[in-house]
């Protein structure tokens, strides 16, 4: 089984091929199945209209998130409750406390079943499997046919055998080897190796992504803003947390918060290490999921970046003012091969006005800063004049904006070295969002913009294939990419997705 992260409907998905595989094959379903519930739409856990984060954080969210895919369901606020409990703990002994909720409801929730019903999941199942089999062609597995005893049920449960091995790793995380991957190495989208923390609770710079009230952020005399880092989400929306949807992410982005935390950061370190081995030129995108917690932590991968020099580090984050500290107290002195994108969705956004414009103002100046990276919203197909084209909606009887997304090459294509800047199959399509995203961005007051294609790694340089692109990719480098270049300044956009 692959590290590689699966082929998600964004280039920022983090979910591992192992990931998938392994949730499919502790739950009885298919591949493919797994792979679909992935890449399910995360408008489903709408709560009214009001976008919220799911992962059952929110009282009331679609039961779709923080239980197992298969026929065992759990009660989902206890769940994600000690899921939380564990991401936001700061000892190994009250991490542990959290995982081990988790067992126990598992557990608790099993032992409840009547043999008859588990018998009648159990039927289901087989039933499922049969028609899975069928449909494909294959001779189902005799085993896969037989009722399951019901004693120790819960031990099957994608969540008991995610959790048992971290919490037996917790009790020696020095000597013992982590039981997940550390750096992933990413999809065909984004093919850069992957670092990824819990979100939410190491973003102290996170603003409506994760809290929308702005009585939540704290400003002191000198004009610091700040956010209490363990506060439950307010009707924000954290597209990390999709993730959540399967146990295994959720497990990896702990266990890193976990290495980041312990003082002996060697098996961060080694496996870094490995990385260079596969490939002495890799690109490492810092922080998929979560950000710079603390000054400790930024000055540790500042550390690491000078220790790979011949690596390229990159990444976005909210957490302005440990930069800024960090600049203030090194004296300015940056590694040459980080860069820095400056994300919106900040607490300085929240509050605007002056406080903000000097906040980035300040950011910008940073060696480090490449550039902003914007995610824009309402971006509507527009005619020959710029003009918003609309569509009437017979469920509301209105005439209704046509929504502009970044068109998609199809799986095939998407795997192979195919160019969505420059592919026949959607080369008229992408000329068309380009210049809709590029209309909004104007409108919104960013000018001089450049528009993400989705392809992380192909969006400055040469055509994909050709001999220069064969030229510039010798020896495991990639294309030039916009968000990795610090001479790029500037502001990169991409659609909300």
């Amino acid at each position: 089984m692959s590290d590689r992260s699966i082929l998600n409907v964004i280039p920022f998905g983090d979910q591992t091929e192992r990931e998938l595989r392994a949730t499919a094959q502790a739950a009885g379903l298919t591949v493919s199945e797994t792979y679909e519930e992935s890449q399910a739409p995360i408008g489903e856990v709408s709560i009214g209209a009001v976008r919220t984060n799911p992962a059952g954080l929110v009282p009331g969210v679609s039961k779709r998130y923080w239980v197992p895919i298969g026929a065992l369901v759990n009660a989902i606020q206890p769940m994600s409750d000690a899921a939380y409990t564990s991401a936001t703990a700061t000892t190994l002994a009250a991490i542990s406390s959290g995982l081990n909720r988790v067992l126990e409801t598992i557990k608790r929730n099993a032992q409840k079943l009547t043999p008859a019903q588990w018998e009648d999941l159990e039927r289901k199942r087989i039933a499922k499997y049969l028609r899975q089999k069928e449909k494909v062609g294959k001779t189902p597995n005799p085993k896969m046919l037989e009722i399951a005893p019901m004693k120790t049920i819960w031990r099957k449960t994608p969540y008991w055998k995610g959790i048992k091995p971290l919490v037996q790793w917790l009790k020696d995380p020095v000597r013992l080897r982590p039981p997940f991957t550390i750096f992933t190495e990413g999809s065909s989208k984004l093919p850069f190796f992957q670092w990824s923390t819990v979100p939410g609770i190491t973003c102290p710079g996170a603003g409506r992504c994760w809290d929308k009230k702005p009585s939540a952020i704290k400003v002191d005399a000198a004009g610091n803003a700040s956010r209490n880092i363990s506060s439950t989400p307010d009707e924000a929306y954290c597209y990390s947390l999709s993730g959540w949807r399967q146990v295994y992410p959720y497990l990896r982005q702990l266990q890193n918060t976990i290495l980041t935390r312990l003082p002996d950061k060697s098996h961060i370190e080694r496996d870094l290490m490995r990385v260079q081995k596969k490939n002495p030129r890799a690109v490492v995108r810092l922080f998929v999921d979560g950000d710079f917690d603390s000054l400790e932590t930024l000055e540790f991968w500042m550390h690491t970046c000078r220790r790979f020099p011949e690596m390229q580090f990159y990444g976005y984050s909210k957490s302005w003012k440990i930069f800024l500290d960090y600049d203030q107290k090194h004296g300015g002195n940056w590694p040459d091969n980080y860069a820095l994108n400056l994300s919106n969705g900040t607490i300085w956004e929240t509050l605007g006005g002056a406080i903000y414009d000097q906040m980035a103002d300040r950011m910008m100046k940073l060696k480090c800063t490449r550039g902003r990276f914007v995610a824009v919203s309402k971006v509507y197909r527009r005619d020959a004049n710029g003009q918003v084209m609309t569509k009437y909606n017979k469920k509301t009887k209105q005439e209704e904006p046509i929504e502009s997304k970044m068109p998609a090459l199809s799986e095939k294509l998407a795997k192979d070295e195919a160019d969505p800047r420059f592919h026949p199959s959607i080369a008229a399509e992408w000329d068309q969002h380009r210049r809709d995203l590029l209309i909004r961005a104007r409108e919104l007051g960013i000018e001089n913009a450049f528009s993400c294609p989705g392809k992380c790694y192909a969006c400055l340089g040469p055509k994909i294939g050709t001999d220069k692109w064969v030229e510039a990719t010798k020896e495991g480098g990639y294309g030039r990419h916009a968000c990795g270049e610090l001479g790029f300044r500037r502001p990169v956009v991409i659609a909300v997705h």
